[in-house]
Formats: C-alpha cells, structure tokens, sequence
C-alpha cells in the first residue's frame, strides 16, 4: 500500500476540467513555498526564520482526510487552526522580542 499523499492545491486546464494527481501541487511543496515567500516579505524587518515557520504552520491543517477529499468539491475546511494552535504552543519558548507575536494569537 504506498502512503497517502496530501495535496494542497488541485489543477484544471483552461476549461476548468480537473487535471490529474501528477499535476496536483503537493502540500509538502506548497509548505515550503508560503514559509519561502513569507521569510522573503518578513526580511525588511529582520523576521525571516519566525515568518518561515509560521508560514509552515499555517497550512497545517490541510494534513488532514477532510481537506483531502475538499479539493475536488466546494465546501471549505478549516486548515490553518492546527497551525495557530501549535505555534501558540511554541511561542512561549521563544525569544522576548517574539511576545508581541504572542499576543495577536489570544
């Protein structure tokens, strides 16, 4: 039985047909993307670890059946409180000038 794959992100051509799995992005890629992309914008501030990481967690929860079996429907789920919860978790290990951060998580 070979591992299930976790996607975050479906593709269809033109016509709006779904394309199959191998054109599918994967949520393993798309992790390492939004950490890439947000480290890049947190970068004029001197943040670009604590924004990788976060930008890795967000998608947390498309590690998930349900977020799988969403893609090729409509109806939502909610993939990015996992995330927020375990860098809540985190936060209280990180350095003084990370408790601002903290803070916006309630």
């Amino acid at each position: 039985m070979s591992p299930l794959v976790y996607y975050a992100h479906l593709a269809q051509d033109k016509l709006c047909n779904l394309l199959p799995y191998k054109h599918w992005q994967t949520l393993q890629s798309y992790s390492v993307n939004v950490g890439e992309m947000a480290a890049e914008f947190a970068w004029v501030f001197g943040a670009q670890e604590i924004a990788c990481q976060t930008g890795q967690l967000h998608d947390l929860g498309k590690y998930s059946v349900a977020f799988n079996h969403r893609l090729p429907a409509s109806p939502s789920a909610d993939h990015s409180t996992a995330g927020a919860k375990i860098a809540k978790m985190l936060a209280s290990g990180w350095v003084p000038k990370y408790k601002l951060w903290l803070s916006f998580l309630g």
